[in-house]
């Protein structure tokens, strides 16, 4: 067995409880105000705040189109795009960025399971709701979204 079966079977074993799409569009929209009083510090700083990051992790919402044996929801674009247009209602940059860096886990579950175990694998087994695989990606890619 490969690693990246070896992964992916293991992930499967322990891979979080998926909520319905209008739980997920509904944590979104509970973010608005909050995102909103944090729209002018965001643009003053010229990022997205780390606790904005923090609520969009602890919501789940970087998990929407993350593949169910890698620990995500694996939900339809139109649940993305809702979540997404929900996040801009609060602040269009939170709302952006979710967009492209949100986008990543459905593009890394096209390409071979190797490289899904080399972004998510080693992540298997820590506390899933608290790991972010793609905060090295953002940090590299995105050098204002920590």
């Amino acid at each position: 067995m490969t690693d990246a079966a070896a992964g992916a079977r293991s992930a499967q074993h322990v891979a979080p409880v998926i909520p319905e799409p209008a739980e997920v569009i509904a944590r979104g929209r509970a973010l608005i105000p909050t995102l909103a009083a944090r729209s002018l510090a965001g643009r003053r700083a010229r990022r997205i705040p780390d606790e904005t990051i923090a609520d969009l992790q602890a919501a789940g919402l970087f998990r929407v189109l993350q593949p169910r044996r890698w620990h995500g929801y694996e939900m339809d674009l139109n649940t993305f795009y809702e979540v997404e247009l929900a996040l801009a209602e609060g602040d269009m940059s939170t709302g952006w960025v979710y967009g492209v860096s949100g986008v990543h886990p459905w593009f890394v579950a096209l390409l071979d399971d190797r490289a899904a175990q080399e972004v998510w694998g080693a992540f298997l087994s820590l506390d899933a709701r608290r790991s972010d695989p793609l905060r090295r990606f953002r940090r590299r890619s995105c050098p204002k979204v920590r």
